[in-house]
């Protein structure tokens, strides 16, 4: 027990040392994995060390109490005396052997006794010099005899010897010179050659035993092992507290980098970090809130450039009509008082050309500046994609439009007006991309249900027009952004603020030569 309380004492003094250096090397706010690793090594060893204590010294006391001290003494005391009885019988008989009595007169007198015989050894063999025996039975194991033994017995090694059998015989040994020998043979009582065996039986596990005694008791190995087993619960407590530790500390400084770099206004760039369980969700959690605050981010600084667009778009319509009023004024009394030149050279209808431009362009600003409020109710996608193909083909030189539409499509809750001058605009664009090009001028459009849920309808519009330069992708919804020659840019600005507005999605992809997808999501 020595060695256990002196290794614990040792033990306890380097945790009480590796505790402390890590609690000092830890970030003050940061100390989860040390509060827990003591939490673990007290939750473990509390209770297992005076367990240990325990069963080591209920099995130390148990093994000396059974292993009494000179009871394998005692035991080899039974056997050999159960000897000295049977070849202290044995030598009776011997000597009541006179070979001038009649065999018949001797075993009479000794009821038990089977055989009496002189040998002498013959080379590697054995002679009998002299014999009784009380039957044929007796003569053959009389005859018997193993001269492997003989030596033994002229050697006074062996004694004796117990046959067991249909008869158990004791055979006892006598020597008479350094060739001779007497042997007398006995019936004994079954039991005895039982106990003896037993006796023998008992006496080599107490042997054994008693070794094991002298190595696990008196080595103090019990102990030894006990303290093994603490070490290796410690050891096992410091490996679990520090891998469920870092388990949930890690992500949580991750979490907080990433917090961090989202206060300095790096949104949207996920936490990479394994974790499980509810760890998980909260990482999970805050990647999609760090996504979705990147898109409502995003969209609140198009939301601010649209409206700095809208109040720029209000001024400009507004002083550009202001302008107009006294030009077309003084345009229509100036027609009124010169007689009219024939031709196109005449300066007034020049100027008149000019004037009417200038207000369709106001005309535009103030279309873009003043969006009305959108007024939702369920309608039928499909019937409204028809009557903008409709308005289009009845215009001259417009390709041929296609609409696939899947029966299955939901009626869904937009303002009719508004996703009609929507899709107005994208189709009108679609069809000035397909007029420069030769060769197939169609473009498709497709509806269909684009959710489980039967909420949402998905529409495509494929044309085979120019394409869109990759780099300018990333600026067709900008205001006043336009690859055409003549144009403001404020139609996919007007079309971009309608599907926002309806909570949608838009969105395009193009291949310079060989067309545009728009794709809106409602």
């Amino acid at each position: 027990m020595n060695i256990f309380f002196i290794w614990l004492t040792i033990l306890s003094l380097a945790l009480a040392i590796y505790l402390i250096t890590i609690y000092r090397k830890s970030r003050r706010g940061f100390r989860f994995q040390v509060k827990l690793t003591i939490i673990f090594i007290l939750l473990v060893l509390v209770p297992a060390i005076p367990l240990t204590t325990f069963v080591g010294a209920l099995l130390t006391r148990s093994m000396q109490m059974f292993l009494l001290p000179g009871m394998d003494e005692t035991l080899v005391s039974s056997l050999e005396l159960i000897k000295y009885q049977l070849e202290r019988e044995g030598k009776s008989l011997l000597s009541d052997f006179d070979l001038s009595q009649s065999k018949e007169l001797f075993f009479s007198r000794k009821k038990n006794a089977l055989f009496v015989a002189e040998f002498e050894k013959q080379g590697d063999g054995i002679h009998v010099l002299n014999k009784m025996f009380r039957n044929f039975q007796a003569d053959t194991i009389c005859q018997n005899i193993d001269p492997q033994i003989v030596a033994s017995i002229l050697s006074n090694e062996m004694s004796s010897q117990l046959i067991p059998g249909e008869l158990n015989v004791c055979e006892v040994f006598q020597p008479i010179d350094d060739t001779k020998f007497r042997a007398v043979g006995f019936e004994i009582d079954p039991r005895i050659i039982e106990v003896k065996e037993n006796l023998g039986q008992a006496i080599r596990v107490y042997s054994s035993l008693s070794l094991f005694k002298k190595s696990v008791v008196e080595g103090q190995l019990i102990w030894a092992f006990s303290t093994i087993f603490i070490i290796l619960l410690t050891f096992a407590a410091i490996y679990a507290a520090k891998t469920l530790s870092r388990g949930i500390s890690e992500p949580i400084l991750e979490l907080a980098e990433g917090m961090k770099k989202m206060a300095s206004g790096e949104v949207g760039k996920p936490v990479q970090v394994k974790a499980k369980d509810e760890i998980k969700f909260l990482v999970d959690t805050f990647n999609r809130m760090a996504q979705e605050l990147k898109i409502s981010q995003e969209k609140l600084l198009r939301a601010e450039r649209l409206a700095a667009w809208q109040e720029l778009a209000r001024r400009v319509s507004h002083e550009i009509r202001n302008s107009l009023t006294p030009i077309q004024l003084s345009l229509r009394r100036l027609w009124n008082k010169f007689e009219p030149v024939a031709g196109s050279d005449n300066p007034i209808v020049s100027i008149q050309e000019e004037v009417e431009s200038l207000t369709r362009l106001a005309e535009e600003f103030s279309q873009f500046a003043r969006m009305p409020q959108i007024s939702l109710e369920k309608t039928n996608v499909q019937e409204v994609i028809k009557s903008v193909i409709t308005l289009i083909q009845s215009q001259p030189g417009s390709p041929k439009i296609r609409l696939q539409a899947d029966d299955t499509t939901p009626p869904v809750k937009i303002d009719r007006d508004q996703i009609r001058r929507a899709l107005y605009n994208l189709l009108k664009n679609s069809v000035e991309a397909s007029q420069p090009v030769t060769g197939s001028k169609d473009i498709t459009i497709t509806l269909k249900n684009a959710s489980q849920t039967g909420k949402t309808a998905k529409i495509e519009i494929i044309d085979r027009g120019v394409g869109i330069e990759p780099e300018l992708l990333q600026k067709i919804f900008e205001p006043h952004f336009t690859t055409k020659k003549r144009g403001m840019g404020l139609g996919l600005a007007i079309v971009k603020k309608i599907i926002e507005d309806h909570d949608g999605d838009i969105q395009f992809s193009s291949t310079p030569g060989k067309g545009t997808k728009v794709t809106i999501v409602l």
